[in-house]
């Protein structure tokens, strides 16, 4: 097959699937290739490696973070609801595998960051930018709700850190543990953690 009008797509998502399947050292050009029915050709067009395409694919996942934050931003709920969402999106994807019998995978984020971190500057570069405006997101949702009285944030980049750490760890720990519940239950956890007014309601709803 050529360098049809959609190969740049069908490379990006393909390398998505299999980086987050398998890791990036065990996936090859020709593994990238034979699985989205292109030939070598097709992929040297577009990309100069497979470090390159890498890079590519964590830019349109930053893209898509991008949307999911300014989503949360604007919706019209609570603070605690908002970050709520980050750990039952994760959630929802992991029960539905473990519904279809397949293996937990966790984040491809985090998956690439354990892998990669300190062996490639170029695409730890690229992590680094997308943790750090997953971070800021939250920061301002925390500041959002510390200025209308809803929590208690004496340190919104402190406390983003620690909520993109928990999101991450339970992650790991239930692709690991091959339990979706223990997102579940790390999330609320997590979220129980944040200080309430003394006068607010410091339950936090069951999802």
């Amino acid at each position: 097959m050529g360098r049809c009008s959609d190969a740049r797509d069908r490379l990006l998502a393909t390398a998505a699937k299999l980086l987050h399947e398998r890791g990036y050292t065990a996936v090859s050009v020709s593994d990238i290739c034979q699985a989205a029915g292109l030939k070598k050709g097709s992929f040297y067009h577009f990309f100069e490696s497979k470090q390159a395409l890498a890079i590519a694919t964590l830019e349109k996942f930053a893209e898509l973070n991008r949307e999911r934050v300014a989503q949360l931003h604007a919706r019209q709920s609570a603070a605690v609801e908002k970050l709520r969402t980050m750990f039952m999106g994760m959630y929802d994807g992991a029960c539905e595998r473990a519904a279809a019998n397949s293996p937990l995978l966790g984040c491809p984020l985090g998956n690439l960051a354990g892998e990669m971190a300190g062996r490639d500057d170029a695409i730890t570069d690229k992590l680094q930018t997308i943790f750090v405006e997953w971070r800021e997101g939250i920061i301002k949702i925390l500041e959002q709700a510390d200025t209308n009285g809803e929590l208690v944030v004496s340190d919104p980049k402190a406390t983003a850190e620690t909520l993109v750490a928990c999101v991450q760890g339970a992650a790991l720990m239930a692709r690991t543990m091959s339990d979706p519940e223990i997102v579940r239950r790390m999330g609320e956890q997590a979220l129980a953690m944040l200080e309430r007014p003394a006068t607010a309601d410091a339950t936090v709803p069951a999802s």
